[in-house]
C-alpha cells in the first residue's frame, strides 16, 4: 500500500470516527463515498470549496468569447477520470491512443452538450454553467450528482442512491449556439463548397450531387429490387459504415464477420417504406431518413454523395461509438445491377 492511499484511509477513518462520537444523524446513501471524496480533496486540492449544488471546481480558464446562455449548445472537448486518475471517456484521439482504448470505429472529436432538460448528469450541467467560448475548466463530480434527474437542493441529491462513481471533468468550450439546426446546415454547406463547388439544397437539411449519371430516367418499379454500394461517413472524412471490403479496410473498420457485398434494397410506392438487406443477412429493415431522401432521389445506374442534418440521422442519441449526437453525415451511394 502507498503512503498517499495510506494518508486517505486515515482521514477517512478520522471522519467515521467523528461521525459515531457525534449527536446520531440521518445517515445519506452517500456518506460513505462523501467521506472518501473529502479526503481525498483534502490530500490532493485542500482548501477547495464546494459550489451548488456540491461540484468542486478544480482548475478554471476563463474564456472570451459567447457566453454559455441559460439553454443551448456547447461544442466542447472533454475528458473525464476516476479519482484515481483512469480515463473513463474522452474525446481526445491522443489520450485514446496513450492509455490503450483507442479503436479506429469510434469517433474523437468535438461533441454537442445540450444544456436544456435533463440530457446532462446535474453536476456536469452545473459545472458548464457560466462558461464561455475558449473556457476551460476542470472540476470533480460527485457520484449522487451524476443523475439526469434534477432536485431543488444538494441535500437531496445527497440523498440520492446511485451506482455511479465520483468522476473528475475537463471540459474546454469550442463554441456557443443557440442555433444547432442552423449549425449544421453552415458545416454541410462549408463542406459542398468544398467538395463540390456549389451548395445543392434539395429541402431543409437535406444535400444533394450527382456523381456518375444514370443510365436511365425512368423511374423504378414499387415492387422492384435493386443493390447499392454504400459508404458513410462524418464530415470530417471518419467512415462508419461501408458496404466496400478495400473501403473498411483502408478505414481501419474492416471486420471478418461482415460480408462486403452491394445491399438488396426493396423498392416501395412511398419513400419511408424502403427497406434494406444487407448483404450475408436475411433480415431487413427500413433505413434513416436521410437515405430514403438520397434513393428517392437516384435512377439505375446512377452514383451520388448526399449530406444531411442530424434531424435525418440519428438525431440527438447519435449510434453506438461512431456517430456522436447531432451529427451531420455525408452517404455516398451507387446503385449497382446485382450483387
Amino acid at each position: 500500500m502507498n503512503m498517499r492511499m495510506k494518508k486517505i484511509l486515515v482521514l477517512i477513518g478520522s471522519v467515521v470516527v467523528l461521525a459515531t462520537c457525534a449527536k446520531t444523524e440521518t445517515v445519506n446513501a452517500n456518506d460513505t463515498e462523501k467521506a472518501e471524496l473529502e479526503a481525498w480533496l483534502q490530500l490532493n486540492y485542500p482548501g477547495v470549496q464546494a459550489t451548488d449544488p456540491g461540484i468542486y471546481i478544480l482548475e478554471d480558464t476563463p474564456g472570451t468569447g459567447t457566453a454559455l446562455p441559460e439553454t443551448g449548445y456547447l461544442i466542447v472537448d472533454y475528458t473525464s477520470t476516476e479519482l484515481s486518475g483512469e480515463v473513463v471517456n474522452t474525446t481526445s484521439e491522443t489520450i485514446a491512443r496513450r492509455v490503450g482504448t483507442y479503436s479506429a470505429s469510434s469517433y474523437y472529436g468535438p461533441v454537442v452538450q445540450y444544456t436544456g432538460g435533463t440530457t446532462l448528469p446535474a453536476g456536469v450541467a452545473a459545472m458548464m454553467q457560466g462558461m464561455k467560448e475558449g473556457g476551460r475548466r476542470k472540476a470533480v463530480i460527485p457520484a449522487w450528482l451524476q443523475t439526469t434527474t434534477r432536485y431543488a437542493t444538494a441535500a437531496e441529491y445527497l440523498a440520492q442512491s446511485t451506482d455511479a462513481s465520483t468522476l473528475i471533468y475537463d471540459v474546454t468550450v469550442r463554441e456557443v449556439t443557440d442555433d444547432i439546426a442552423a449549425y449544421q446546415k453552415q458545416e454541410i454547406e462549408t463542406m459542398s463548397r468544398t467538395l463540390f463547388g456549389k451548395v445543392n439544397a434539395v429541402e431543409d437539411g437535406f444535400y444533394y450531387y450527382t456523381v456518375r449519371d444514370a443510365k436511365s430516367s425512368r423511374d423504378m418499379p414499387s415492387d422492384t429490387t435493386v443493390y447499392i454500394n454504400y459508404t458513410g461517413k462524418l464530415l470530417n472524412g471518419q467512415v462508419f459504415d461501408t458496404t466496400v471490403e478495400s473501403v473498411a479496410k483502408d478505414a481501419g473498420i474492416w471486420s471478418k464477420s461482415r460480408t462486403y457485398k452491394p445491399a438488396k434494397i426493396d423498392w416501395a410506392s412511398e419513400r419511408a417504406n424502403l427497406k434494406m438487406t444487407p448483404a450475408g443477412s436475411t433480415s431487413s429493415s427500413t433505413v434513416i431518413e436521410g437515405i430514403q431522401l438520397t434513393l428517392w432521389q437516384m435512377h439505375p445506374g446512377e452514383s451520388a454523395v448526399s449530406l444531411f442534418w442530424s434531424d435525418l440521422g440519428y438525431k440527438d442519441s447519435g449510434s453506438g461509438k461512431s456517430i456522436p449526437a447531432y451529427a451531420p453525415l455525408l452517404f455516398e451511394i451507387e446503385l449497382v445491377d446485382n450483387q
